[in-house]
């Protein structure tokens, strides 16, 4: 499942902060309107955190749920950004 430009490059600045420069990194994240559940997987998967993602389009839900139950993407938080 392929994570076009514009969405990685949303998840990979989000990532950045919140994994690296974040004064105080959060161990839990509500995910408001989180779509297919991107950022809440990778938060997840490489910052170890808790995440509920919550979106009103239960087939977005539906389809992240889908999607994630195979190997994540490969997308990494870029240092230095």
């Amino acid at each position: 499942h392929r994570i076009r430009g514009k969405k990685r490059h949303e998840i990979e600045c989000l990532l950045e902060f919140l994994i690296f420069k974040s004064p105080s990194p959060p161990k839990k994240v509500l995910d408001f309107a989180g779509g297919m559940g991107h950022l809440s997987h990778f938060l997840a998967s490489y910052g170890g955190h808790q995440v509920l993602t919550l979106d009103q389009e239960g087939s977005y839900q539906e389809e992240g749920h889908r999607r994630h139950e195979n190997p994540p993407a490969t997308i990494a938080p870029a240092v230095g950004v």
